[in-house]
């Protein structure tokens, strides 16, 4: 039975050419940048700074893809919509934080795996 609900590792197996290596390097990789990018967009947000939180959110969007993290594909949309018209920007926090709700369990999902 599969335990992990937020991740989907298919494309990055499918990519690393069923490298565990590789996939395993990857993973690590992704685990240490991804709370970096999450800090960047709770800066931005705390300093209203719109156009970097849509910047910062935008760049993010790959890596949660090559680690299946799909489900958060939605609120990025919305954060990108908010921050680029800068209007419901009081949305955006609560939106932040369903993300990094999702993220927070993604990443432990994926440290489970390679453990």
């Amino acid at each position: 039975m599969d335990d992990h609900k937020h991740i989907n590792l298919s494309f990055l197996k499918e990519i690393t050419g069923g490298d565990d290596a590789k996939l395993v390097k990857y993973i690590r990789l992704f685990l240490e940048e991804a709370p970096q990018h999450l800090g960047r967009i709770k800066l931005n947000l705390d300093n209203k700074d719109w156009p970097a939180v849509k910047r910062s959110v935008h760049a993010f969007k790959p890596q949660l893809r090559y680690m299946g993290i799909v489900e958060i594909e939605p609120l990025i949309k919305r954060i990108e919509y908010f921050s680029d018209t800068e209007k419901g920007t009081e949305r955006i926090h609560q939106l932040y934080d369903q993300m990094n709700g999702i993220c927070q369990i993604a990443f432990s999902e994926l440290e489970d795996m390679i453990r």
